[in-house]
């Protein structure tokens, strides 16, 4: 079982180890085992994105969320704010005034929708490709300090895991941001 390095008090897998025991004496028959998958993604998740931020993008005055809009915007070029919300799983209001703060930092541009004249399109400047290059590079480092700590089939595995559990949800009726 991981630990979060706490000595005496318990870490949060302590926490998660003893709901296996107490939940199911409190509410009767559950799974716990889909309770520990869950609670283990997202501290898994949550560990991680903050030590990319504060290691890799901190350092050169980029936010996690940042990081986000500007890839999708490298990967992707031109986008309107609806898709780069979508493809960045972002609610639009966030999108919207996240992008206005990378405006005036000159990362991105919003020009009009040549083939919509009451849409607007985002793309990255000069400045914002730049920016999104040297984060990319320090943050693609740090993910292979991450994954180094699995072997390589581990990594497809576990890859290929969270793949399938993504394909799945919309069989159970997940709901996403949209």
């Amino acid at each position: 079982m991981p630990t979060d390095g706490h000595d005496g008090e318990g870490d949060y897998w302590d926490l998660v180890q003893k709901a296996q025991t107490i939940v199911p004496a409190a509410v009767g028959d559950v799974d716990m085992e889909a309770s520990r998958l869950v609670m283990s993604l997202n501290r898994a998740m949550r560990v991680v994105i903050y030590d990319l931020e504060v290691q890799t993008l901190k350092p050169l005055g980029v936010t996690d969320s940042a990081f986000r809009l500007l890839f999708v915007l490298w990967t992707s070029g031109s986008l309107s704010p609806h898709r780069l919300a979508r493809l960045s799983g972002m609610p639009r209001p966030t999108v919207s005034s996240l992008t206005s703060a990378l405006r005036k930092a000159g990362l991105v541009e919003r020009r009009g929708d040549p083939a919509d004249g009451r849409a607007a399109m985002l793309e990255l400047t000069k400045q914002g490709e730049d920016v999104i290059s040297e984060a990319f590079l320090a943050h693609n480092r740090r993910e292979a300090e991450w994954a180094s700590v699995l072997t390589p089939i581990e990594r497809s595995l576990l890859t290929m895991l969270l793949e399938k559990l993504m394909a799945g949800r919309h069989g159970i009726g997940a709901v996403e941001r949209s």
